[in-house]
């Protein structure tokens, strides 16, 4: 016996199996509860194609709410430039018309020094001209009745009396800025390593470091004889040399 085919409509019992009429809510045959088939339909968008689409899904950005205005933030002031010193140059780097004279002395002298034996000269004649002012006031202390003594006692005061003859011989023409007898006799005059004539500070300091010199054994100067430039320790410290006169270069 062949079984009904399904007619439209009709429900499965999905226990059994039993095909029911339509209106049936329990199977014929097992009792049990009937539940439609799910009808599956088909999703046709053929009719709703092309789609309208709203603009602000497209441009978001026209329909968004304007954002509210930024808070106006106070700027500093940038601090002002110090004005810039005499002497500096320009951004540019191009030089200023006229530029300061140098008021230090250079490392290297301008003029070439005197020659030792002159040098030497002027030194003679500086030390001879002490030696005559040392034997003057031998001569009025034995006027005014001192005894003349090589006894210790005597020769130190001897020395002490020509070593502050010397330092007064030098100093005075330091004070009135000016070139010693002896240089002057010698032709030779003292310049700055700038060719230019010193003042009583440089004058001062070449004094001062010449007894520098020639206290430590005399090797400041000897150092003129061994070295190349034929410079003293005096003259290196102080930056001065002594050079001959313009009118025989």
């Amino acid at each position: 016996m062949r079984r009904p085919s399904p007619s439209a409509g009709s429900v499965r019992c999905p226990r059994c199996g039993q095909i029911n009429p339509p209106a049936e809510r329990r199977c014929t045959r097992c009792q049990s509860r009937l539940t439609p088939e799910p009808v599956q339909q088909r999703l046709d968008l053929r009719g709703e194609w092309p789609k309208v689409v709203s603009i602000d899904w497209i441009a978001p950005e026209r329909f968004a709410k304007p954002a509210p205005p930024a808070r106006r933030t106070q700027t500093r002031r940038a601090p002002r430039r110090k004005p810039s010193p005499p002497g500096q140059l320009w951004l540019d780097l191009q030089p200023l018309p006229s530029l300061p004279a140098a008021e230090r002395p250079v490392d290297r002298p301008g003029l070439p020094p005197a020659p030792l034996g002159r040098r030497f000269l002027s030194a003679a004649l500086d030390a001879l001209f002490v030696l005559l002012a040392f034997g003057v006031i031998l001569l009025v202390a034995a006027w005014r009745g001192v005894p003349f003594s090589v006894a210790p006692n005597f020769l130190r005061a001897y020395a002490v009396l020509l070593g502050a003859l010397g330092l007064a011989y030098k100093a005075v023409p330091v004070i009135l800025n000016c070139d010693s007898p002896g240089l002057r006799l010698s032709r030779l005059r003292l310049l700055r390593f700038d060719r230019r004539p010193p003042g009583v500070r440089e004058r001062l300091i070449r004094l001062v470091s010449a007894c520098v010199s020639v206290g430590g054994l005399g090797a400041g100067v000897l150092w003129a004889v061994l070295s190349r430039e034929k410079h003293t320790w005096h003259d290196l410290i102080s930056r001065t040399c002594v050079v001959e006169c313009a009118d025989e270069t």
